[in-house]
């Protein structure tokens, strides 16, 4: 795949990103169970975009994620917010945490979209 076509893709994954943290917005006040899924399919989709960037392919299975998320947050200095964004995913399955608990991961969650997202477009140059 050549460089263009490269950087569609990744930005196809940021539009993505974009759609689905509206989407975490919209409802998590009302349905933050709901909400808190869309928030882990947006910090997919960007980890997706820049891993797409560095490699020239998107990411394949959940442990590729993953590894590949701890390998940014060691790069930044910063503890694994991957972890509390996986916990909304699981949470969204089987319900596992309370209210506050859910708020802590999401609040987690929102920091690590910020970062990824401006990793994202830094990488695009926009």
């Amino acid at each position: 795949m050549n460089q263009e076509s490269v950087l569609k893709e990744a930005e196809v994954e940021w539009n993505r990103a974009k759609y689905l943290y509206q989407n975490f917005l919209s409802r998590k006040e009302k349905e933050l169970d709901k909400a808190s899924e869309e928030l882990w399919g947006a910090i997919n989709s960007l980890l997706s975009g820049i891993h797409r960037i560095k490699t020239g392919r998107g990411l394949g299975k959940h442990g590729e994620t993953g590894n590949f998320a701890e390998e940014i947050c060691v790069q930044e200095g910063i503890e694994n917010l991957f972890r509390d964004a996986e916990d909304l995913h699981h949470n969204f399955y089987h319900n596992i945490y309370e209210r506050h608990e859910l708020l802590k991961r999401v609040r987690s969650s929102e920091r690590f979209f910020d970062l990824l997202e401006y990793k994202l477009a830094e990488l695009l140059k926009v």
